[in-house]
Order: C-alpha cells, then sequence, then structure tokens
C-alpha cells in the first residue's frame, strides 16, 4: 500500500494531487495487488505520529506484514513515483496518456495566437528538464481541459530553451514562469501569474480575468446554472 500523509492546507499537497490521481488510475489494472491511498493528517492525528510523519506531503510504500513504511525522497512527478512502486513491488505501472488541450506555442506560432486581439491567452514557458515544470504538468493540463469550450481563452507552453527569442523578450528568469495575455491588450506586457499552482487557484485567476464561471472539473458554477434552470 502506497499512502500519502497530506494536510488540506499544504500547498505542496494540493500541487501533488492531480499527479497523485494519475499515479492511482496507473495501477488501476492492478489495484487488487497495490493500494494508492491517502491520509489525512488533520483528521487523524495519532496514525500520524506512530508513523513519524513531521511535513506534507509524506509518501511511504508498505510492503504486505510490514508496519513501517519506505519513505519516498525522490521528485513528486508521476514518472518517478510509478518507478518507485514498480521498483519496490515488482508490478509495472501504465501511464495513461489522456487527450491534451494545451497548445504549443513556438516562435513561428506565438505572435499569431497570442497577439490575436480576440484571445484571452495564458503561456507557461516550461523546460523539459525541470521538475517544477513536471509537477505543474497535470494540473496544467486539468486547467486546459477545464477552459477548452470557453472558445476565446487559449491554455498554452512554450518550452523556454528551444525559443531563446521569446524567452529574451519576457525575460524569463526561470521555469516554469507562467503569464497572462488579456484580450484586445497588446502582448508586451502581459501578466505574471503568482497564484497557487492548484487547479482551484488557476480557475479563480482566469474567472477573475475572463469573466467566466466555470469550476474545478469544467463545469459552470450556481450562477449560471441557477439561470439556466
Amino acid at each position: 500500500m502506497l499512502v500519502e500523509f497530506y494536510a488540506p492546507w499544504c500547498s505542496h499537497c494540493k500541487e501533488l494531487k492531480p499527479i497523485y490521481e494519475s499515479l492511482a488510475d496507473s495501477y488501476d489494472h492492478v489495484k487488487e495487488k497495490v493500494y494508492i491511498a491517502r491520509i489525512d493528517a488533520d483528521k487523524y492525528k495519532p496514525v500520524v505520529k506512530a508513523q513519524g510523519v513531521k511535513s506534507y506531503p509524506t509518501i511511504k510504500l508498505y510492503m504486505p506484514g510490514s508496519k513501517t513504511g519506505i519513505e519516498y525522497n525522490k521528485e513528486r512527478t508521476l514518472e518517478e513515483l510509478v518507478k518507485f512502486v514498480d521498483e519496490n513491488t515488482g508490478l509495472i505501472g501504465k501511464i495513461k496518456t489522456v487527450e491534451s488541450f494545451v497548445v504549443d506555442l513556438d516562435e513561428s506560432n506565438f505572435d499569431r495566437i497570442v497577439g490575436d486581439p480576440s484571445n484571452h491567452v495564458m503561456v507557461e514557458f516550461y523546460a523539459p528538464w525541470c521538475g517544477h515544470c513536471k509537477k505543474l504538468k497535470p494540473t496544467y493540463e486539468k486547467i486546459a481541459k477545464d477552459f477548452h469550450k470557453e472558445k476565446n481563452i487559449i491554455i498554452a507552453r512554450v518550452d523556454g530553451p528551444a525559443n531563446d527569442e521569446l524567452n529574451t523578450r519576457y525575460r524569463i528568469g526561470g521555469f516554469p514562469t507562467v503569464y497572462f495575455f488579456e484580450a484586445n491588450k497588446r502582448n508586451e506586457n502581459p501578466i505574471p501569474y503568482t497564484e497557487g499552482r492548484d487547479e482551484i487557484s488557476f480557475v479563480r485567476f482566469l474567472n477573475e480575468k475572463c469573466g467566466t464561471h466555470r469550476v474545478p472539473g469544467g463545469g459552470l458554477d450556481n450562477k449560471v446554472t441557477n439561470n439556466i434552470k
């Protein structure tokens, strides 16, 4: 059994949530052989204390018959977590591919798409080798899916190291860097995204900037659904 000890208020736990959910999906075909579980540390403090957990999130793998977990200490990416479980259990996780609604930009199409005055565009500048970018990826994919029905909102990304001109233009100093380009405004002065890197924070930010009413998961909030009724 793989267990994540988390706290509802922990920002790192919120960032890990979509990755951990994808991890569970990766072992759905052998779910009777390995359980992917979570424990709310605020609700089950005696259990957390007994396991020596002092920070969140903490991930431990418990082998059959053992009460002492093997603690996971590598990058919290889906690929590394699957590798950890595979190596310790002998199982083979299958990372599921999902349809992506994120638009890939480069120097050949950036100005055409971002410069279109009818589009609100959120752009993540990332590096393929960046651990923080890998952690953000599943959340960013969810955001793109949440807003894909909004015709004038585009969730996009730029491979920073492969597009030096764009890096220089927007003074990218680290990865990931996320900018929001408002519709009907020049694209030289985008708004830096500095909120949380969890789905709720991204959805709230985009709703405020774009006047939309999406909720995590892609549905509409009560204001819209009540009007429809």
